[in-house]
């Protein structure tokens, strides 16, 4: 044959046993050859279906016992022989088509072709079955009676059965074990099938709110880790592992699916694998000013278990709330903010968090907090979370060893829902936590490890705290010419109060809007510069320039720091702007000087601001 690529030497076909016929079974589906039921091999160079049958023919005329091997005609071309009849010619051109060399691919279905003629007159290719409730397994008949084979089962309430050819598809019904078997004459083969539970189930949906211009993918990354920890359903004993690709931001009013894929796996259950796909939607929640400041830091030392602060959110208010406490005890406590709904409807909360891990240092962990909240709320890049009625999340979970410090500031707003629910600081006794309440005690956003839990009548009704302050913002302005006396603003000087007249020495938490009007009269450019001086003690600091945040040094008493550098052109006038906040922990008041560059009279050398550059 012109082109051939499989030349069929004829042989005779000897019995192995008597009455049993013809011990061999070979058929040709396709381009597929087929030899006692096992694939052998499927042909891709050309005049596939037709060269499979002469295939067939030569593989139906293989003597029972015969042994088979390869040799080699050129260095394209390898022959399976059985004595000295060729069986099969592998040639460049099949070889090419199979992606493979010849030497591989004639010693790849020699290997098979062998382990074809090996197999007893019946068998079943799998014979411990394990398949899920609703689930389907296959299994195959194999052997040259396989066609001939009667499938029965045991319990057909357990499992239905369908047969295509010599291939049997098992669904699961009940949970239980059964047992399947094929029977040809006195042959009979029999499995073993396990209807089992699935750790979990695919396809599965779960949608997540988050705001932001935009919702910052940080933002979106962990809300969409925290619908999986809490939301994805799976069974009880179950573990699983995700992997949550890489999410850029979301605009305002869009809205995006992120798939995530999932493995899951539980005793005596089947595992699973799939995807879970994460519907994003940024709301068109716009930006609500914070009505009021909480100020949980009473007592900021912290010596026994009990509750520390406690005020109401009302619905549609925004609040900014601060909380930071020193474990001032010999024994570890939890320290725990919550926001608790003890009504009968679910209420949705926006909470854009900051919140540090414990330290022993005060001054860190309060910048920590804090750089967080500035980062996302300079974009009011927050998640959206449904409090179901009669429950609680966990807005910061943190385990304080002795003179370690918990530091937090966030933003919370009661989208909708009931009229008010409560927001509590408690300090516990610590013990033991599972897994997954030590994982959440590691995390900025406890919530999403552990979701919502049912109201815990033992905290009992929380004390409505004095230290919730109107209005946490200050609006700044100072003037500045050339040649003129240093500016200087002071942040945390003069205290704002509560609506009793309680002053907040400090103002930690404040929001300080500073506006500077700076003129150069002279006829020469100069060069100015911005420094933050920690008047009062050890300090950090941030800033927000140009939309982002800058971060200080912890710096020592009296110690400097240059946020920005401004260059006036002869007779330039420039308005420019920043902000900060005093930061919990750190020493305050504190002073922002804007000078003339290098006119400082510290004798502390000034340190350096990260990225601390203004845009020109």
């Amino acid at each position: 044959m012109r082109g051939c690529v499989v030349r069929c030497v004829v042989l005779w076909l000897l019995m192995a046993t008597a009455g049993l016929g013809n011990a061999l079974s070979v058929k040709a589906v396709g381009a597929a050859v087929y030899v006692n039921e096992q694939h052998v091999l499927t042909l891709k160079a050309g005049r596939n279906e037709e060269r499979a049958q002469v295939v067939a023919n030569s593989f139906r005329k293989i003597a029972a016992g015969a042994t088979l091997f390869l040799k080699k005609r050129d260095k394209n071309t390898y022959e399976i022989f059985e004595g000295e009849r060729v069986v099969l010619t592998v040639t460049k051109a099949e070889s090419v088509a199979q992606d493979s060399s010849a030497a591989d691919l004639a010693g790849l279905w020699l290997g098979r072709l062998r382990a074809a003629l090996a197999l007893p007159a019946l068998t079943l290719s799998d014979t411990s079955v394990r398949v899920g409730l609703d689930g389907k397994a296959t299994v195959k008949l194999e052997g040259y009676l396989a066609a001939k084979a009667v499938v029965t089962i045991q319990d057909s309430d357990l499992v239905s059965l369908t047969r295509s050819a010599n291939e049997l598809s098992i669904v699961g019904r009940q949970l239980g074990q059964t047992t399947i078997t094929a029977t040809v004459g006195s042959v009979s083969k029999s499995a073993r099938v396990s209807v089992l539970p699935v750790a979990t189930k695919f396809p599965q949906t779960l949608t997540i709110s988050v705001t932001g211009d935009p919702a910052n993918g940080d933002t979106i990354k962990s809300a969409v880790e925290g619908a999986m920890w809490t939301r994805f359903e799976v069974l009880d004993s179950a573990a699983y592992e995700f992997a949550v690709p890489a999410i850029p931001g979301l605009g305002f009013s869009q809205h995006t699916t992120i798939p995530v894929s999932v493995t899951a796996s539980a005793p005596n259950a089947l595992p699973a694998k799939g995807v879970v796909n994460v519907i994003v939607k940024n709301e068109s929640i716009s930006y609500r000013a914070e009505s009021e400041l909480w100020y949980s830091n009473h007592p900021e030392n912290v010596q026994q278990p009990g509750n520390l602060f406690g005020a109401s959110l009302r619905n549609g208010e925004a609040v900014r709330m601060l909380y930071h406490h020193i474990n001032d005890s010999p024994a570890g406590i939890v320290l725990m903010v919550q926001a608790v709904n003890p009504t009968m409807q679910p209420a949705r909360l926006l909470i854009i968090p900051g919140d540090s891990k414990p330290d022993k240092n005060p001054v860190l962990a309060g910048i920590v907090a804090a750089e967080q909240l500035l980062k996302s709320w300079v974009k009011f890049s927050g998640e959206v979370v449904t409090i179901p009625p009669m429950s609680s999340i966990p807005i910061s979970m943190r385990r304080l060893a002795p003179q370690e410090t918990a530091s937090g500031l966030c933003y919370l707003r009661l989208i909708d829902g009931p009229a008010e629910i409560t927001v509590r600081t408690d300090a516990a006794a610590s013990s033991p936590a599972d897994g997954r309440s030590a994982l959440a005690m590691q995390t900025t956003m406890p919530w999403q490890r552990l979701g919502a839990a049912p109201l815990d009548a033992r905290l009992g009704i929380a004390a409505k705290s004095p230290f919730v302050y109107p209005w946490p913002f200050k609006t700044q302005s100072v003037d500045y010419s050339v040649g003129g006396r240093h500016a200087f603003v002071r942040i945390g000087q003069v205290p704002i109060s509560t609506v009793n007249g309680e002053g907040l020495d400090g103002n930690f938490g404040v929001f300080y809007s500073i506006e500077a009007n700076c003129a150069n009269p002279g006829s020469e450019s100069a060069d100015l510069e911005v420094v933050f001086e920690a008047s009062a003690g050890y300090s950090g600091a941030l800033f927000v320039l140009n939309g982002e945040v800058k971060r200080t040094p912890l710096l020592q008493p009296k110690e400097e720091v240059l946020v920005a550098k401004i260059k006036l052109a002869a007779g330039e006038k420039r308005r420019f702007a920043l902000m900060t906040v005093p930061l919990s922990g750190s020493s305050y008041p504190a002073t922002i000087v804007i000078r003339p560059v290098g006119s400082g009279s510290s004798s502390m050398p000034m340190r350096q601001m990260y990225g601390s550059s203004t845009k020109q």
